[in-house]
């Protein structure tokens, strides 16, 4: 090497130069990179987590009273899904040791996806027979959450029954408080 490659070397630009691009290229990408990071973390928001946990909090309280309210009925439903129908019908009884008359008005259940809220719904459930009841149901398959919820003219506040299914393995389910 001799002296007159490095007079030329020296008398290059800087911003001709491999090294200065190469070093601030390092941390544009990270700050790129960032941005990015969350721009997704704002479009893609978790829907599990509620900000209003008081008002949850008070929903238990109101969930555990209708559970209770189910077991003094001794209500047990069944609950079958015909997917090709695209219906639900529920068959509801009282339990063997209770054998008096029960008027239920105002049926629905809720099918909540376990991990996306946006899949929830509500069905309305018309009487249909007696003890019987039927809705429309739109196509869900895999895991749900259900909640048979109604009111009686036996009581003052409404009651409901939980459970789960998988339409993936069964279509019928039994709800028992």
């Amino acid at each position: 090497m001799d002296h007159s490659d490095l007079n030329n070397q020296a008398l290059t630009p800087w911003y001709k130069q491999f090294w200065p691009w190469f070093i601030m290229a390092l941390p544009a990408s990270v700050v790129v990179a960032g941005i990015y990071t969350v721009v997704l973390a704002f479009q893609h928001q978790d829907s599990l987590v509620n900000d209003n946990y008081y008002k949850v909090g008070k929903a238990i309280n109101q969930s555990l009273e209708q559970r209770d309210a189910a077991k003094k009925l001794n209500i047990i439903a069944q609950v079958n899904f015909d997917l090709s129908a695209q219906t639900v019908n529920v068959a509801i009884s009282r339990s063997s040791d209770d054998s008096s008359e029960i008027i239920l008005t105002d049926l629905s259940l809720t099918l909540s996806h376990p991990v996306d809220s946006k899949q929830d719904s509500i069905i309305s459930l018309s009487n249909n027979a007696p003890n019987s009841f039927i809705g429309a149901l739109s196509k869900p398959s895999g895991r749900w959450y259900l909640k048979l919820a109604g009111n009686s003219e036996q009581l003052t506040s409404g009651w409901s029954i939980d459970g789960e299914i998988d339409l993936n393995i069964r279509h019928q389910i039994e709800l028992q408080p």
